[in-house]
């Protein structure tokens, strides 16, 4: 395939030829080369201000202040630091390694400077700029998906380097498009595929991670061409949410990273865009390691190096190994990734899962990804992840959090958790002892995903807290008129159940009204405070795993709410509500 030529970022910030060319769209709306250049000289001018600030946290929200502040860092041969993402705790732990901070959010900065890239007076072109890649540091911050966050150190060079080798694959096919990005740009593979890439390629970026589903696809069939780069969280929901199929004529590309692409959603999203998603798997630490597209004539999904990547697996050590530029700046080492594979004879490989996911129960050997990969086989499961929990014993149990399929999200509705957790006990016996199959179980619509599509451990033992579960989950919702019906289930083990009773626990008839309520709220975005309550009644117990639904009538007139928590014949709790509406509603 032809070398496609990009442009260095010096001759982005100086060169005289096209400023009226479209490089980023933006809230604010589109913006030129020429802005471009003239708010860098902006920055620039403020950051000089500063000349002994060598280290400074780069934070921002739109993808078009990342690259106006990335460009401007650059040129004054600054030290990024690029966090996982803009929480204020995050920024805060962050700011002891800082000496300024370049965002356009709020950040209370004490005495470090604090500059918005968005502000300020334009000023005009700079009329030389020698950035030198090799002499950019980047320090990234992972997600800390197995454990805890580290911090990755790169130079630029790194980067441009690894996104030469992505414009020599897939260039010609991206040319003139726009690039929509729902990935952050404070993942590696957002800054990569969303920033840097369309910007040296001359391409136009835009800022996607905060819009809506239905604000996306317009946005797509709006453009005439269009790039998609995506995450696997994002691929297998949008189908759900919006009308996909109607982004087929203008996409021409769909990239997703940050976790493997679950079969049935890369061949949907394939069916209805009339593109293979094109998956990268690789880490912040090592860049990009390998592609793959996932096709129905596939009975394995193999995985093809990058032509400048080596890869290994060596006998003395548990986990693939990887060496290449983009993994270190010589390109001479040999990193550990922790993922099992098998490779085949021309070079491509399988994953086989996490080797750092191994653990010890009953004195047995456990591979969490393998046990995730036997559930996921289940027809009543969309996916899953497993950890360990301690129980009040301090004995260590299984723990599963599964996403349900429609024909899960059936069997849960008709039969309740026994009879899932007992099918899906029975389907992962064939694989594994007795003694390690799960003992506690959680049922969501989606696994807890980060910022950057990442399951983190953490999200995934909160299930397992009882105070981590105030409301139930919502498995289906529909609204018609006056009528508003929830299909709900409660969680196991759930908050309010302590205490009621040690033999069985039950959901108390207050805890059910106080559902009501808030349900109640998010129907009318409005909080709903009683000023009466009329006949009611508490007929059969409702205790944790149990699923259940709620309907409610809205009379806005009177005000007043009549309301049946029930499953099937069984009535738990019914009545009337009189009440006054009073602003926004509180948030879940």
């Amino acid at each position: 395939m032809r070398t496609t030529q990009l442009e260095t970022l010096s001759h982005i910030l100086t060169t005289s030829e096209n400023r009226d060319r479209i490089v980023a769209q933006s809230d604010q709306g589109t913006h030129s080369l020429g802005e471009l250049q003239k708010r860098v000289a902006c920055l620039v001018e403020q950051l000089e201000q500063w000349p002994n600030a060598n280290r400074w946290i780069l934070s921002c929200s739109s993808t078009w202040g990342a690259a106006l502040a990335l460009l401007a860092l650059s040129h004054c041969n600054k030290h990024i630091l690029l966090p996982q993402n803009s929480q204020p705790g995050t920024l805060h732990k962050l700011a002891s390694m800082a000496d300024g901070f370049v965002g356009d959010g709020p950040f209370e900065a004490g005495s470090l400077p604090s500059l918005n890239p968005l502000l300020g007076e334009a000023k005009p072109p700079l009329p030389t700029s020698n950035i030198n890649p090799d002499d950019i540091r980047i320090s990234l911050f992972t997600s800390g998906s197995t454990g805890e966050g580290k911090q990755v150190d790169k130079r630029l060079s790194q980067l441009t380097s690894e996104v030469e080798n992505l414009a020599t694959k897939w260039e010609e096919s991206c040319a003139g498009c726009v690039t929509f990005s729902t990935v952050s740009h404070q993942h590696i593979y957002g800054l990569l595929f969303g920033l840097l890439w369309p910007l040296m390629a001359g391409r136009t970026l835009t800022s996607s991670s905060q819009r809506s589903p239905e604000a996306l696809v317009s946005d797509i069939v709006a453009s005439e061409k269009a790039v998609l780069v995506s995450c696997p969280a994002h691929l297998s929901r949008f189908p759900e949410l919006v009308r996909f199929e109607r982004i087929q004529p203008h996409v021409t590309m769909i990239f997703s990273s940050g976790g493997p692409l679950h079969r049935n959603d890369a061949l949907r999203v394939a069916h209805l865009t009339k593109q293979t998603p094109i998956e990268v798997f690789g880490s912040t630490e090592t860049g990009g390691v390998a592609w793959r597209q996932q096709t129905e004539e596939q009975e394995v999904p193999l995985w093809t190096p990058f032509s400048p990547v080596d890869v290994r697996q060596a006998p003395d050590v548990q986990g693939l190994q990887v060496r290449s530029t983009f993994a270190s700046w010589q390109g001479k080492e040999w990193l550990t990734m922790g993922d099992n594979v098998t490779f085949y004879d021309d070079g491509t490989f399988a994953h086989q899962g996490r080797a750092d996911r191994i653990v010890k129960l009953e004195q047995k050997r456990v591979s969490l990804p393998m046990l995730e990969a036997h559930l996921n086989e289940h027809p009543w499961v969309k996916e899953s992840s497993l950890c360990v929990t301690q129980r009040a014993t301090g004995r260590e149990v299984l723990a599963a959090v599964v996403a349900l399929s429609v024909e899960g999200k059936q069997e849960l509705a008709s039969q309740g958790s026994k009879k899932l957790r007992a099918g899906f006990k029975a389907h992962l016996v064939r694989h594994v002892e007795q003694e390690v199959l799960p003992k506690r179980w959680a049922w969501v619509n989606a696994l807890p995903r980060n910022a950057q599509g990442k399951v983190t451990q953490d999200a995934v033992l909160a299930y397992f807290q009882p105070t981590s579960s105030r409301w139930p989950t919502v498995l289906e919702f529909h609204a018609e008129a006056q009528q508003r019906t929830w299909t709900l289930h409660v969680p196991e083990p759930y908050l309010y159940c302590d205490g009621h009773f040690e033999e069985q626990a039950i959901v108390p008839g207050v805890v059910q009204l106080q559902w009501v309520l808030h349900f109640a709220s998010q129907a009318l975005a409005a909080s709903v405070q009683v000023t009466q309550m009329e006949a009611i009644k508490f007929q059969h117990i409702l205790c944790p795993g149990d699923t259940c639904t709620l309907q409610m009538e809205l009379n806005l007139e009177k005000p007043k709410l009549r309301f049946k928590l029930s499953k099937n014949d069984t009535v738990y709790s019914s009545g009337r509500f009189v009440f006054t509406q009073e602003g926004d509603a509180p948030h879940a």
